[in-house]
């Protein structure tokens, strides 16, 4: 049989992960209480998968769907706020490389140079949809699959935004 040497650290990361997992079991599976919702990209597609649109159905807003509705659109303001200072750092330091590939912070005791950034070119291969569906319409016909969604949208009051 083949065992793996576990040192103190590794032993109480396996008893915590294997407590979690406990307690997801019981509560979550055994007593069916969803877990809470959060921002991991599954729990989107889990919503997506158990929820399925109801056209013309409608949920009242309370304060707290109010509140989450602000909050939501503080956070998008937010990050196009942040986004933009990204953006301009990122465009800053492109000026500063100019037509150098890398930023150097010093050098190692061997001479060799601490990158701290780098702007490389690189290639990218993608497919000319436009082109193909103009060469071969029949063939983008067949490999084409519908995959619906929801998409959530903020509207302004009264008004689709």
């Amino acid at each position: 049989m083949f065992e793996l040497p576990f040192d103190d650290d590794a032993r109480a990361d396996w008893e915590f992960m294997l407590a979690v997992a406990g307690v997801f079991w019981t509560l979550n599976v055994e007593e069916g209480i969803p877990p809470p919702v959060d921002d991991h990209p599954a729990t989107a597609r889990t919503l997506d998968a158990i929820f399925e649109a109801d056209e013309g159905a409608y949920v009242h807003a309370d304060d707290d769907a109010r509140m989450l509705v602000k909050v939501l659109r503080d956070a998008q303001a937010a990050t196009k706020a942040a986004k933009a200072v990204e953006d301009t750092y990122r465009n800053e330091l492109r000026e500063l490389l100019g037509d150098a590939t890398e930023l150097v912070d010093g050098f190692e005791d061997d001479g060799k140079p601490v990158v701290i950034a780098s702007w490389r070119p690189q290639v990218a291969h993608r497919v000319d949809l436009d082109a193909l569906r103009q060469a071969y319409p029949d063939l983008v016909e067949v490999y084409t699959v519908e995959t619906p969604s929801r998409v959530l949208r903020l509207h302004t009051k009264g008004k689709r935004k």
